[in-house]
């Protein structure tokens, strides 16, 4: 996929994700557990991102 047409899936992405993160940081019971969602997620994404290896 060009890269021009990889950002749609991806801003589509962000707009689904960040308003999820964002409540499950104002629904976590503390902010250590906050931040363990907000990183696990991150991790899985980079681990996406780095499975996929850089665009053609």
């Amino acid at each position: 996929m060009p890269r021009v047409d990889a950002t749609i899936p991806a801003t589509l992405l962000a707009y689904l994700v960040g308003p999820a993160v964002t409540i499950w940081a104002f629904l976590a019971r503390g902010p250590w557990r906050a931040w363990a969602g907000v990183l696990a997620l991150g991790a899985l994404f980079a681990a996406i991102a780095w499975w996929a290896g850089a665009p053609a």
